[in-house]
């Protein structure tokens, strides 16, 4: 079954606050390495979603996020 816009919105934002939440944990252990790297995913799916959510010219790959 397709998942809505609205659901896949949902999830990643979702995961989102999860990678935020981590990093939280991870801070308060002086894990920065690791914690940098949940920082830069919790804003790289917000922001990404959010932005897909409203362009039609949008690509995502590993090697970064642009506009086509």
């Amino acid at each position: 079954m397709r998942k809505t816009k609205d659901e896949i919105l949902t999830f990643r934002l979702s995961k989102s606050d999860k990678d935020l939440k981590a990093a939280k944990t991870l801070m308060a252990s002086n894990d920065w390495d690791v914690a940098v790297n949940r920082l830069y995913y919790a804003a790289f799916h917000a922001v990404s979603e959010c932005y897909k959510s409203r362009s039609a010219f949008w690509r995502e790959s590993n090697a970064g996020v642009t506009l086509r």
